[in-house]
């Protein structure tokens, strides 16, 4: 009887604290998750669920950027949105899932237009006084382009996966709530 009442005074002093930790808890695995997905971006790789690591596959022409980042986009479209109980990482790039599951196959290419350009050299004169030539580009037209259609082939460079540090990072997220919230450490 005494070891009930026990309980429920514990109890009852820990639930308000209890109740936020799990109103918040979907929205910090969201962001646990998410900084790992970056993480991915960083290390040009992913964890898989035994926490081993996988490099992507290069890229062909190779260069001195990051694989899979042109202009950052795909990076930065990953965003924390958690919905009630649910932890989530969104994104709102179109062509996200066909790198990140791979894609083969014919895509349409609508019809537009391409520049033109055209280098020539021309003269410049300098603060000193001297006469410097420098290379400028400058748009000479466009050409129309018909719509088309392309074959692609897209390696698959897992971005979206159950990375096991995300999930060790979690759990240990859990435990020392729970042990903050019942035990006051």
């Amino acid at each position: 009887m005494a070891d009930k009442k026990f309980r429920d005074i514990l109890f009852s002093k820990s639930l308000p604290k209890y109740n936020r930790f799990r109103e918040k808890l979907p929205l910090v695995a969201s962001e646990i998750f998410a900084n790992q997905f970056e993480e991915h971006f960083r290390k040009e790789g992913y964890y898989d669920e035994n926490g081993s690591f996988h490099k992507w596959k290069p890229c062909k022409k190779g260069g001195s950027r990051g694989i899979l980042q042109k202009s950052g986009r795909m990076r930065r479209s990953l965003k924390a949105a958690p919905i009630r109980d649910e932890a989530r990482v969104v994104t709102d790039v179109s062509y996200f899932e066909a790198h990140d599951k791979g894609f083969e196959g014919t895509v349409k290419v609508k019809a537009h237009k391409r520049k033109r350009f055209k280098t020539s050299k021309e003269e410049y004169t300098t603060r000193t006084g001297k006469t410097r030539k420098k290379t400028v580009k400058r748009e000479t037209g466009a050409i129309e382009v018909k719509s088309h259609s392309r074959k692609m082939n897209l390696p698959k460079r897992q971005i979206f996966s159950d990375a096991k540090p995300a999930y060790d990072e979690l759990e240990q997220h859990i435990f020392d709530s729970l042990d903050e919230i019942f035990l006051g450490q």
